[in-house]
């Protein structure tokens, strides 16, 4: 019976451990290693997937091809 308590206590010890708490950043690293935009950049965007499939549609045009279709890749999103 003390064989099994001790096991019993040595598994609830090495089950319990630590809460790893994340710490948050205030400036997110992404948009400060952002590389300047050139005219061969290309910007990716997902469009809705067609009927009668679930896959998801992805576009990749230059910034130039995107705004003469009426869409600014670069604007934020609310």
């Amino acid at each position: 019976m003390f064989k099994q308590v001790l096991i019993a206590a040595a598994m609830a010890a090495t089950m319990s451990g630590g809460v790893a708490v994340a710490k948050e950043d205030p400036t997110p690293a992404a948009d400060a290693a952002a590389p300047a935009p050139s005219d061969k950049t290309r910007y990716c965007m997902k469009a809705e997937p067609a009927t009668g499939t679930i896959l998801q549609a992805r576009s990749c045009k230059t910034l130039a091809q995107w705004k003469a279709l009426g869409v600014d890749p670069t604007q934020k999103k609310r």
